[in-house]
């Protein structure tokens, strides 16, 4: 929400700069979210046919769920968002998955965890989700981190602090996830202050 002159506030009403100031400041302060499609933005069940993607589950439709991603993230538009997600691997790839998003999401789309110069799709579909996010958090170097996934099997130790697991059905829409997804971006935030902070003084 906003204060009375303008400023936006962090969950339990801590008031944070604008973190588009912060990125423009400090463009190597690189903050992103690992997003994952299914059982994050829509039900987990969707399978690839002939025609495209299907939604197996009743009473949802893909991509339902978007919204609430956006909502979330919108106080904070310094966040840029990792592709991680099966998705990937469709016909078309990359620009296929990306294109599924809103447009407001799309913008802040900088890259995906698969791409064909630093693994083979055989290699990339043997490795577990967590241990792909990792690789790809050694490539790029992000100085904070989260990951929207509702698969934790195999997730490296060191990794599981990052990671908002989600229902597989209810993804984000379920209420506690929605809420540990703000305390973290609400924490990352204020991490990304701290480091923008003394990188100024030193």
């Amino acid at each position: 929400m906003l204060g009375s002159q303008g400023q936006q506030f962090c969950c339990e009403g801590r008031v944070l700069d604008s973190a588009a100031t912060e990125g423009r400041r400090y463009p190597n302060l690189l903050q992103v979210l690992y997003l994952d499609y299914d059982g994050v933005l829509h039900p987990e069940a969707v399978f690839r046919t002939s025609k495209g993607p299907w939604l197996q589950t009743p009473g949802h439709r893909l991509f339902e769920y978007e919204h609430l991603l956006e909502k979330v993230i919108a106080p904070y538009p310094a966040l840029r968002i990792v592709l991680s997600t099966a998705w990937l691997l469709s016909r078309g790839g990359y620009s296929y998955a990306k294109k599924q998003l809103s447009p407001t999401l799309q913008s802040r789309v900088i890259g995906a965890t698969f791409h064909q110069r630093h693994i083979r799709r055989d290699e990339y579909v043997a490795t577990p989700r967590g241990v792909q996010v990792w690789q790809d958090v050694q490539r790029r170097c992000p100085h904070a981190w989260l990951a929207l996934d509702d698969d934790d099997t195999d997730w490296p130790e060191w990794c599981r602090s990052h990671l908002i697991r989600t229902h597989p059905t209810l993804g984000l829409a379920e209420p506690h996830t929605y809420l540990a997804l703000q305390k973290k971006l609400c924490a990352m935030q204020e991490l990304s202050l701290h480091k923008s902070v003394k990188a100024a003084t030193e």
